[in-house]
Order: C-alpha cells, then sequence, then structure tokens
C-alpha cells in the first residue's frame, strides 16, 4: 500500500465469546499484511486475548489490549450462557475507552478508526466521541441481518403464528420460518436482557456505521436481500470468510484430520463446529446429521465425544465412506486447506434458544 497509512492508528474491538474472536483477527490480519505501516490495536478481554495473543505469526503492527470482561470479582456465573455476555456488554463504552486509551499511550498516536465487532454496538458510542469512521463487521449469517430491521413487523406476524409460516414479507428471506426466529428478537417485557435489546437495536444502529464489513460471499446471499440491505446502510462490504494465510501450521493433528483432507477434492468437504459455549440440543444435533446425510456431501465433524452418542442410529456406518466425525480437529488448518468449503461454528449461532442470535436461520 502507498504511505497513506502511515500515522492511521485502528481500534479492534471484540466480541469476546464462541467464534467471534478468530474470523475478526483474520480479518486484522489481513489488513495488517496490506497495510504494514498503519497500526492496529485489538482490544478484548483478558481471557480472549489470552486465546489469540501473543503468537509468532502476529505482526508487529497489531497490539493487545485488554479490559474488564464485567464479571464483579468472586462473582460465579450461574448456568445460562448469556449472563456473561450481559455483564460484559454492561460495561459500556466506559469500557472501551479505557482500553483504547491504554492503545493511545503505547502507540503515541490517536486513534482514526474504529472497526467492532457489530455485536458491541457500544462501540458506535466511542466513535462519536472520538469522531472516527465506525466499521462494525457482521460475523453471522450474512441474511441474518435483515432481520433486525424488521423487529417490529417480526413480533406483529410471528405473535400468534404456526411455527411453518414462512416470511415473504421479508425481501430475499422467503423460505425462512417462524420457528427459525432467534427468541432473542421476539423478547418483550420482563425477558428482555441487555444482549436481547442489543440485537434489538441493530437495525437503527448500524445504518450510522461508516460501512457494515459482511463475512460471506455476496453471490451466494440472495439478490433481494442485498438490494434491500444497501439500501439501508451507508455502505456494504462483502470479504469473502477465509482464513488468513498468516496463520500458523498446526501443533498436532492427532486425529487425521488434514491427511484425510489431503485424499479428497478440493472444495469439496463441509465442515461442522458446534464451539464451546453452547452444546446443541439432541433433537439439533439429530437435525444437522439428518441434513448432513441428506445432503451426499463429503463432510468433516468436529464434535465432542460425550454427544455422539445422540447420532441417529447407523449414522456413522451409513456416511463413512465420505465422513470423518472427530473429538477435536486443527480448526485453523482445517479451514485453510483447499478441500474444505464450508465452516459452520455453532458458537456464533447457538440456540439457547439463540445465544449469540441466528442458531435457526443459519440451519434454514
Amino acid at each position: 500500500m502507498s504511505n497513506s497509512s502511515e500515522n492511521k492508528h485502528v481500534a479492534i474491538i471484540a466480541f469476546p465469546f464462541g467464534s467471534h474472536l478468530m474470523p475478526l483477527l483474520n480479518l486484522v490480519l489481513k489488513l495488517a499484511r496490506a497495510a504494514p505501516n498503519c497500526s492496529f490495536s485489538f482490544i478484548g478481554t483478558g481471557k480472549s486475548n489470552a486465546i489469540l495473543f501473543p503468537k509468532p505469526y502476529i505482526p508487529n503492527n497489531i497490539k493487545a489490549y485488554s479490559v474488564s470482561d464485567g464479571i464483579p470479582d468472586g462473582h460465579v456465573l450461574g448456568s445460562r450462557p448469556t449472563e456473561k455476555l450481559n455483564l460484559f456488554l454492561k460495561t459500556g463504552p466506559e469500557n472501551l475507552h479505557k482500553g483504547i486509551e491504554l492503545a493511545v499511550a503505547e502507540t503515541k498516536q490517536r486513534v482514526t478508526c474504529i472497526i467492532s465487532d457489530a455485536f458491541v454496538t457500544s462501540s458506535l458510542v466511542v466513535a462519536q466521541t472520538l469522531n472516527v469512521p465506525w466499521v462494525p463487521v457482521w460475523l453471522p449469517m450474512s441474511c441474518s441481518l435483515s432481520l433486525y430491521f424488521y423487529i417490529d413487523l417480526l413480533r406483529e406476524q410471528c405473535a400468534n403464528s404456526a411455527g411453518d409460516r414462512t416470511f415473504d414479507f421479508l425481501p430475499g428471506l422467503s423460505k425462512m420460518r417462524a420457528e427459525d426466529m432467534p427468541l432473542d428478537i421476539l423478547y418483550v417485557g420482563e425477558e428482555v436482557t441487555l444482549f436481547s435489546r442489543t440485537l434489538a437495536s441493530l437495525g437503527k444502529v448500524l445504518p450510522q456505521a461508516k460501512a457494515v464489513v459482511i463475512n460471506f460471499f455476496m453471490e451466494l446471499d440472495p439478490p433481494l436481500f442485498v438490494k434491500d440491505m444497501k439500501s439501508k446502510l451507508n455502505s456494504m462490504l462483502y470479504v469473502v470468510p477465509l482464513p488468513s494465510q498468516l496463520l500458523p501450521p498446526s501443533d498436532t493433528d492427532a486425529n487425521g484430520c488434514l491427511s484425510w483432507l489431503d485424499k479428497q477434492n478440493a472444495r469439496s468437504v463441509a465442515y461442522v463446529c458446534f464451539g464451546t459455549v453452547v452444546a446443541p440440543t439432541p433433537h439439533e444435533l439429530v437435525a444437522v446429521a439428518e441434513a448432513l446425510e441428506e445432503s451426499g456431501f463429503s463432510f468433516l465433524w468436529s464434535l465432542k465425544e460425550n454427544q455422539m452418542g445422540l447420532l441417529p442410529n447407523g449414522f456413522l456406518e451409513r456416511t463413512s465412506m465420505r465422513g470423518k466425525i472427530v473429538s477435536w480437529a486443527p480448526q485453523t488448518q482445517v479451514l485453510a486447506h483447499e478441500s474444505a468449503i464450508l465452516w459452520r461454528s455453532r458458537d456464533k449461532c447457538k440456540n439457547d434458544r439463540g445465544c449469540l442470535g441466528d442458531w435457526g436461520h443459519n440451519r434454514r
């Protein structure tokens, strides 16, 4: 790049949960390589930063800074996975400002742009305070974004609808059904959590962004959806959701995933991983297994050992010639492999029903 990137300082604000972290870091790695004279300050919690940093492949123009996760000292988290999400979001823009102050103090450079996970809407307030562009990154399934622009209509239409009612009133999403809706959108009254309110605000917050980055392929999105979103956003930038080439080789591959992928045709294997935050229900796990079997695609499925007993009877035998199920896979290298064409991590689309907001419609 030209010297136009000199003295630029971009603050990256992460949503420090589930599989939102790695795709955001991959984007920053690509930007850092394209703009070596630009500084990138990655702001997360101490726990999330410990997962990503330090690594030998992180270039010198990316530095990590930690802010509070919002969990009070001595507090014991309950069983609901959304509790820690709500506690983090509750810290608000003040917490994010502290991370930026750390970055500015060390780099001696003022922040000139903020790139944030779209779920951290308080980063908009920070950008407005600093008078810099705000660029949120939408990491869930792209078409799920549409739901948050039609919340009032959806609540009205779904209030007394049967689960199989289709959304023919949503541009490009006519095949989606009421049963696919994340409950976070439908919550009203006392059931509303801070995370639910955050999701519900996206339709009003995102149009204030300089641009919204979409982690998907524009060619695969419904044209009506793309047209509708472009009419609502200042700019819509698609970024191909592929891992950075800067990522290192795996330290271990005890289950032989990579050698198995080496034997498959290019771009022919679906990779499935449920993540670590919330386990799928038995019903959901069976639904995924049935979809894989019916699809006829080759697949690599990273599934916890204690969930393998929930698979449909005979599933392993019927799919043994084209499928591989392991308890752990070197995910970074799997995603970078030329045989892998699809990654569905349920960390970012769970069903609590919908811990992170889009399990149902992703499945659709």
